[in-house]
């Protein structure tokens, strides 16, 4: 699972390319760590710790693997994860956003993780 750290300098890191109209950034990242929190929640009970704290290791999983967690979660986390500030299609953009860098993070030999807490 990821930390508070983590989802802080994540959520920073995602709101660089992710803007919501008429919210201030602050608003954003308050909505982006809400998101995220639950993104996280959802993920470890689904994946499991073993297979989610990969996030955090080199040993990564396949692509193969990526793929198939990658393959319904935007729909099922659109489902669960409501931001009744932006149209269903932008909060269906940004969850695919979020998994899409999650799921990078995860994978064999990424350092997306530690790329991402440099710039924080």
């Amino acid at each position: 699972m990821l930390t508070e750290k983590q989802i802080e300098a994540f959520a920073v890191y995602l709101n660089k390319d992710f803007s919501i109209p008429f919210l201030s950034e602050e608003s954003e990242l308050k909505h982006l760590r809400r998101v995220l929190r639950e993104i996280n929640d959802i993920l470890a009970k689904r994946l499991g710790a073993d297979i989610y704290d990969k996030i955090h290791t080199q040993e990564g999983i396949s692509s193969q693997h990526i793929d198939l967690i990658k393959k319904n979660m935007v729909k099922e986390l659109n489902r669960r994860i409501n931001l009744p500030i932006i149209h269903e299609h932008d909060e269906a953009i940004l969850l695919k956003n979020i998994i899409d860098k999650l799921t990078d993070a995860m994978r064999e030999d990424s350092n997306l993780m530690e790329e991402i807490f440099k710039e924080s």
